[in-house]
């Protein structure tokens, strides 16, 4: 007579197996987290979807979004020297950093296209991107 594989009671009723079923719930992310993706795939997402990640003004879209990010709380203004300034420095070691010149272009574009807003030496996210208008 074939053997069963599987482990029985006597009396033939299966063993328990204490939390083989259980399935675990993973925990929704924080809220800042959560706040976070909103205003990215509002923001900078669509941008890099539609122009892709090399682009001259991406780098600095990204510098922009990360340096206005508050939570809570409206988005902050970002000076121009200090974009400036973290755009000249080298990624790695294979990298020399932006000009001033090609950070100028990278600005003038994101400029043009709606994407920040420049009053004096201030860098401004546009309001129709602020956390709860169109993040989603």
């Amino acid at each position: 007579m074939p053997v069963s594989k599987h482990r029985h009671k006597s009396g033939g009723k299966s063993v328990r197996h204490p939390g083989r079923r259980r399935v675990l719930k993973k925990d929704p992310p924080w809220p800042e987290y959560q706040a976070w993706q909103k205003y990215h795939a509002g923001y900078a997402a669509p941008f890099h979807r539609t122009m892709g990640y090399d682009h001259e003004a991406g780098y600095a879209l990204d510098l922009i979004a990360d340096s206005a990010w508050r939570y809570p709380g409206p988005l902050q203004p970002i000076s121009k020297a200090a974009l400036f300034q973290k755009l000249s420095e080298p990624l790695d070691e294979e990298d020399r950093g932006k000009t001033a010149e090609e950070s100028e272009r990278a600005l003038a574009y994101l400029v043009e296209h709606g994407m920040v807003e420049m009053e004096g030496d201030q860098i401004t996210v546009p309001a129709q991107f602020q956390q709860g208008d169109k993040a989603g």
